[in-house]
């Protein structure tokens, strides 16, 4: 075994950490050629070899030790400002610590945070205080409070007077030490946890953990799931974040076109209300009275007599409008009573055919009366079937069908045409006293504009898919009848040239 360390050489190695934790020691200062301060140098030089030659006697005589310590800090506090006032603007402000790339490491930070209790342990020996009797862990956690309350982290107040931007540059050191700081400490309680795990806690008496081979191979699984799992997600992510990209190209015109167009408006907006001060100004200028359009021009007041023909025509004016609001207050009445008696209409209707449909119901079931068979439906039904049949019979109706959405051909029978003179427009005349009983078929194609909207237009062939001409007079009467959008009488109008 390799021989114990002397108490020296232990505190000389405390001593040795102490001096390189402190950020701010004269070391890292450039030399004053000041004869005081290299006095106040070997002052305090003078204090640490008495503490080295003091602390052979096995931690005896700790009031001198006390004492001498007290008069390191008076030194220690008469060298500040002549530390502090070497500092430059062109200098890198400190930090608490100083931050390097070799200073990085676990070890480096954990002797700096424990420099304080190592030398006070070295100084007063193993039965010096209390915290002796603490555990390593709350030694450590209570390193970093113990520093914080003596003034090493403490700023320099004093040297920012006369250099205002360095407390930019303080902070933002600052941040970038405690960033680090914090990773390193993550790292080592990550590191100081895997050890607790896996070894014995003489304090508790608690064992460690011991894995086993299958305990790793199940981990090892869990975490191979977990990561199938998080790659899952991030394709997921990634399509998403595709289908977002592709969406958000595919919007980009429509909104240029929207936006586009917004301008527009907000341009004719404006013109409308520049348009609407001018018209005001003109009013404004003519006095309120009669036209603008007619006044717009006139300057100066009006002469009685036309004073006259404006009140004259604005009294006209004012008549045509009540009459036309009196025609449209009866017509929205004449409405109202339409609209409610098609209401009626509508809820005996609906009502009829709940009845109806429960009677379908019932007869699909088969839980109608006389075995399964409704025969009061069949008795409607065929009735309404002959009813049907009877109406098409009259209307000459062959045949009705939806062609399309917005169209409906009609196909009607007719009676056989008889040859028209040469040369004579419209569509040949039928016979209606002939008795040969000969027959033919006429199509109508209504179009409308929309579903249950004005009529778009009509086209009339014969049972030979030949479109009919009608007359001037005939094709003049369905253009009305067509403006008038009445269905009824566009048909008849048709029929009847036949």
């Amino acid at each position: 075994m390799p021989p114990a360390a002397s108490p020296n050489k232990t505190r000389t190695r405390a001593s040795t950490r102490r001096r390189s934790s402190q950020p701010r020691a004269a070391s890292q200062q450039p030399p004053q050629p000041d004869d005081d301060h290299d006095d106040q140098k070997e002052a305090l030089q003078a204090p640490l070899q008495t503490i080295s030659a003091t602390a052979d006697d096995n931690g005896q005589h700790e009031d001198d030790l006390k004492s001498i310590i007290a008069e390191t800090k008076t030194i220690l506090a008469s060298l500040g400002p002549a530390i502090s006032s070497s500092r430059s603007p062109q200098r890198e402000p400190l930090t608490a610590f100083e931050i390097a790339p070799e200073h990085l490491s676990l070890h480096t930070i954990r002797d700096q945070l424990l420099s304080k209790s190592d030398r006070k342990r070295s100084l007063f020996g193993a039965n010096g205080g209390p915290d002796d009797l603490e555990s390593p862990s709350k030694r450590r956690r209570s390193s970093l409070s113990q520093i914080m309350g003596e003034g090493d982290l403490d700023i320099d107040w004093a040297t920012y007077k006369d250099w205002p931007e360095g407390v930019v540059e303080e902070e933002s050191m600052m941040l970038d030490y405690f960033r680090k700081l914090k990773f390193i400490y993550l790292e080592q309680e990550t590191k100081m946890r895997f050890l607790a795990d896996v070894q014995d806690d003489i304090e508790t008496g608690t064992e460690a953990t011991v894995y086993s081979a299958a305990d790793v191979a199940e981990r090892e699984r869990v975490a191979k799931s977990l990561k199938s799992q998080l790659v899952e997600a991030k394709s997921l992510v990634r399509s998403l974040r595709a289908e977002v990209d592709a969406a958000a190209e595919q919007l980009v015109q429509p909104w240029q076109q929207v936006e586009q167009e917004s301008k527009e408006a907000e341009r004719l907006i404006k013109e409308i209300g520049d348009m609407e001060l001018e018209l005001a100004k003109i009013r404004a200028q003519s006095h309120g009275k009669g036209n603008i359009a007619a006044i717009a021009g006139r300057e100066g007041p009006l002469t009685t007599a036309e004073a006259e023909e404006v009140c004259d025509a604005q009294i006209q004016e004012m008549t045509t409008l009540e009459e036309q609001t009196t025609k449209a207050q009866q017509s929205i009445e004449t409405t109202k009573k339409q609209l409610v008696t098609s209401l009626k209409s509508l809820d005996r209707l609906n009502a009829e055919r709940s009845t109806a449909e429960k009677y379908a119901a019932e007869a699909k079931l088969g839980m109608g009366r006389d075995g399964g068979r409704d025969l009061e439906t069949e008795q409607l039904c065929a009735t309404h079937t002959a009813t049907l049949a009877l109406l098409r019979s009259l209307l000459g109706i062959e045949q009705i069908e939806a062609v399309d959405a917005d169209q409906i051909k009609l196909v009607y029978r007719v009676p056989a045409a008889e040859e028209a003179p040469k040369g004579a427009k419209g569509p040949k005349r039928r016979s209606k006293t002939s008795t040969s009983g000969a027959e033919g078929t006429v199509t109508i194609l209504l179009r409308f504009e929309e579903v249950g909207g004005r009529v778009a237009g009509v086209e009339i062939r014969t049972d030979k898919d030949e479109e009919v001409e009608l007359s001037e007079a005939a094709a003049s009467r369905l253009r009305a009848l067509q403006e008038a959008n009445d269905v009824p009488l566009m048909v008849q109008e048709v029929l009847s040239a036949f």
